[in-house]
């Protein structure tokens, strides 16, 4: 059986036991949004960390419809389901299975599969320029996964109440191959389809009495598998395949050099294409006046940037949280970095024989790009950092990330105007740099900035209309302008939500 049949199959098996056992209400939510304007793109603000929903053409819209449902966690069992589908305006298909998923919970261990859009990291959602973070942001849209996880901080000793953890361990599948076999993304470059993913995560998190809390993170991430297809002129020069097998499997677990079968690359490192980041976020309580927080999200693509060599490169961030709805109830300022990528060269002298060089170098990281792989996108859209210009944008139709050397600084806000008014402020300066390998003659400079207006009327629960206004001006995205319009209605299904 296909695993997307599996998958379908195991959610309407739990949809209909939930029929006759429903402890916790059914949910929906529905949204219609457009976006109006001129200019080669729609304003980055309008599009970005969006779970690649929208298109980055101008003058599109979407509809978006989903029902959710999650049972009492207090139990002993408990689960989660949802489905979630879009159509959009300027998309071929009839419609896209945005979220698929359901999963089963035993005390503080539960197993998920599907698609689900995660919101996990330790990034402000609505106001940092990442949206979750450097490895996964809210800019694409989710990948299928098998996945086991403790999906709350819990105690880890009970004489340690202060000390706190969670983890995850997940194998799922890069499901764009339609994307990268079109023709636009054929002409020169290659593509990677068929490629599998392995992820591992854990984060500690301490707190006890005191007014001050620390929460450390980290994630390692391997693309493995697939196919690497090299194109000229339109025609294939060649392809390698990595079929994988249970030994590949459990490769990936733990950071091996790749066998006989495995790529002359990652039988010299690691095999696979390994990611990853670690975060830190240090957090003061201020009682009735809010929260402080003091974050680094660190970016690395082999050991030397784990180990930080990257010098300053990372997201580091300052954050004010209010309590309640203030005029001010949120501020994120940012300054990202990519530019150091361990230095520009990468040099291991046993593998160059005919060299007396005995001196390692390690540098040249590469970000969010690979050689066998197209790298960190999924449909064009960066999986991670949304300031490295994603895929999508080249108008080569390479697949690779043309300008992951940036620097940027953010700024965030949102606030209440009212109890049904709230407002929201982004603004982003970037400096881009091209590549290591192929560095621009002259950097590239763009702002985008973006207004947001919401109204949720307390006489009609569960809906939202908000309008937002942008622009974006520069090099990077071109000088563009539009509005977005959007409706949002949530709310309980009474009819589904009653216990049979």
């Amino acid at each position: 059986m296909k695993i997307q049949h599996f998958i379908a199959a195991f959610i309407v098996s739990l949809a209909t036991c939930s029929a006759t056992a429903q402890t916790g209400q059914v949910t929906y939510k529905t949204e219609l949004s457009t976006n109006v304007g001129s200019g080669q793109y729609a304003p980055f603000w309008l599009v970005t960390n969006r779970e690649g929903i929208p298109n980055i053409q101008p003058n599109s819209a979407f509809l978006r419809a989903g029902i959710f449902q999650q049972s009492d966690t207090a139990k002993k069992f408990s689960f989660n389901y949802g489905f979630d589908v879009v159509k959009s305006t300027r998309s071929t298909s009839e419609l896209i299975a945005q979220q698929i998923y359901a999963g089963i919970r035993y005390r503080n261990v539960a197993l998920n599969i599907g698609s689900r859009v995660r919101t996990d990291g330790l990034q402000n959602l609505l106001l940092s320029s990442c949206g979750d973070g450097l490895l996964w942001s809210e800019n694409a849209r989710p990948l299928p996964e098998i996945e086991f996880e403790i999906p709350n901080f819990i105690t880890v000793f009970p004489k340690m109440p202060w000390l706190k953890a969670k983890a995850a361990i997940s194998y799922g599948w890069l499901v764009d191959n339609g994307y990268q076999l079109q023709s636009i993304h054929t002409q020169s470059g290659f593509s990677s389809p068929n490629g599998l993913l392995n992820r591992k995560s854990a984060a500690i998190q301490l707190k006890g009495n005191s007014r001050w809390s620390f929460t450390v993170a980290g994630e390692i991430d391997v693309e493995f598998a697939g196919d690497h297809i090299t194109y000229a002129n339109g025609k294939v020069v060649s392809t390698n395949s990595d079929a994988a097998d249970l030994k590949h499997f459990l490769l990936v677990l733990i950071p091996l050099k790749g066998d006989k079968t495995a790529t002359t690359s990652d039988q010299q490192w690691f095999y696979g294409n390994y990611v990853g980041n670690w975060q830190g976020r240090l957090s003061y309580d201020l009682g009735k006046y809010g929260q402080l927080h003091a974050y680094l999200d660190n970016y690395f693509e082999d050991s030397s940037g784990f180990w930080k060599l990257n010098g300053l490169d990372g997201l580091w961030g300052l954050e004010y949280d209010a309590v309640g709805k203030k005029l001010i109830s949120g501020v994120v300022v940012e300054y990202y970095q990519s530019t150091d990528q361990s230095g520009p060269m990468n040099f291991q002298p046993n593998i160059y024989a005919h060299t007396n060089l005995q001196y390692w170098t390690v540098g040249g990281d590469n970000y969010y790009n690979h050689g066998f792989y197209i790298g960190w996108s999924n449909y064009g859209r960066g999986m991670g950092s949304p300031l490295v210009t994603s895929p999508i944008y080249n108008k080569d139709g390479n697949l690779t990330f043309e300008d992951n050397r940036v620097r940027a600084w953010h700024l965030g806000l949102m606030g209440y105007l009212s109890d049904e008014w709230s407002d929201r402020i982004l603004a982003t300066y970037r400096e881009g740099l091209g590549t290591m390998s192929s560095p621009f003659i002259n950097p590239q400079y763009g702002f985008s900035g973006m207004v947001e207006l919401n109204y949720s009327p307390n006489k009609i629960k569960g809906l939202t209309a908000s309008v937002a206004a942008a622009c974006d001006r520069g090099v990077l995205t071109g000088n563009n302008w539009g509005i977005n319009f959007t409706l949002k209605q949530r709310g309980v299904l009474d009819w589904l939500s009653q216990k049979h």
